[in-house]
């Protein structure tokens, strides 16, 4: 049987735990974003993070660290809406060490997140993390699942990150946070990369759906690539909602977005593209299902405050932190994207 599919089946038992006993809710905000390069000051010799030290190119130092701690709390804490996200998937974060501090010493302190993260085999030390509300969920099995390139085993990129757990006492959810390769080096030439870990990303979405054919999978991360992208479109067979919920296949809830000009999750040059992306199985857009997505929609969060103005290519950009060497004491080169979940749980 798939690995994965041994823990499909497991600690369902949760569900009557008595920290469940009095935590209802009928909405559960998830929201993924990419955090550009959260970097804690300390040069770390097995990682190649010289740039983000006091003496490095970007002089990052514990004002700008405590800075961008800052306005990423401002940011999830404004995606939440009225109540605070129940489950943030976040990716270039360099270690626990930052986490901590963002969810300890930030507007963040005074709300239940707890942290799950593995130190992975990326170069650079950039890692994928979920940080979740121990109100709302219990976490029963973590893999992270590192990825090999065939023909080319010592090439590195970030692991897939795989959380199953119980939320709001009422069913299970399992989790894939993901951070694929970048088009750094040219889009041909990576687009391999891309593939290669999409189709792993299917496999184990089969695995979990083989076992279990009403699962509820939650399927985001920064793809660099868009939804009609071969890797997520072909690969990952993550493709447009269709109107019945009983046709197999992954539905990608970013896939409204494509075909809007001006509107994406990161900007290249004078192009939006939807790169961030938020990926759900048939089981969580059923009008029946015990968690089901609100609308069977996804969101771009695009406030104000995380968007500047683009005197080159015209309308705005996202309001970033670096830009190259340079710093601005922005927010992310992306934009946050979120669902909700809808919990139809009975007292």
């Amino acid at each position: 049987m798939p690995l994965l599919a041994l823990f499909v089946v497991c600690g369902a038992f949760l569900s009557n735990s008595p920290l469940f006993a009095s935590h209802r809710h009928d909405t559960v905000r998830v929201v993924f974003y990419n955090a550009e390069n959260l970097f804690d000051i300390v040069d770390d010799p097995f990682t190649s993070d010289d740039e983000f030290t006091e003496e490095g190119l970007r002089h990052w130092n514990n004002y700008r660290l405590y800075r961008k701690l800052n306005n990423l709390a401002k940011t999830l804490l404004a995606a939440g809406g009225w109540t605070p996200p129940g489950l943030i998937g976040l990716c270039e974060t360099e270690n626990r060490l930052v986490l901590e501090k963002l969810i300890h010493h930030t507007a963040l302190g005074n709300i239940d997140y707890r942290i799950i993260h593995h130190e992975g085999p990326d170069p650079r030390g950039i890692d994928v993390a979920l940080l979740y509300r121990e109100s709302m969920f219990v976490p029963d099995t973590v893999i992270p699942l590192e990825q090999k390139f065939p023909g080319d085993e010592l090439k590195k990129t970030r692991e897939i990150l795989y959380v199953k757990g119980v939320l709001c006492s009422t069913d299970t959810v399992h989790v894939f946070v993901n951070h694929w390769p970048s088009k750094y080096g040219g889009v041909a030439q990576t687009q391999p990369l891309r593939n290669w870990v999409a189709n792993t990303l299917r496999r184990l979405a089969d695995s979990v759906l083989k076992a279990v054919p009403s699962a509820h999978i939650v399927i985001m991360g920064d793809l660099n690539d868009n939804p009609s992208s071969e890797s997520v479109a072909g690969y990952l067979k993550a493709r447009e909602d269709s109107a019945d919920c009983q046709t197999p296949g992954l539905r990608n809830l970013m896939y409204p977005y494509r075909n809007e000009f001006n509107r994406g999750t990161h900007k290249f040059h004078e192009h939006w593209e939807i790169i961030d992306h938020i990926i759900v199985s048939p089981g969580l857009i059923c009008p029946n299902s015990s968690i089901r997505v609100a609308g069977r929609r996804a969101y771009i969060f695009e406030a104000p405050f995380l968007l500047i103005k683009d005197e080159k290519f015209l309308g705005h950009k996202p309001n970033r932190t670096f830009s190259g060497p340079k710093y601005l004491g922005g927010y992310s080169d992306h934009l946050p994207v979120y669902i909700d979940l809808i919990i139809n749980s009975e007292e």
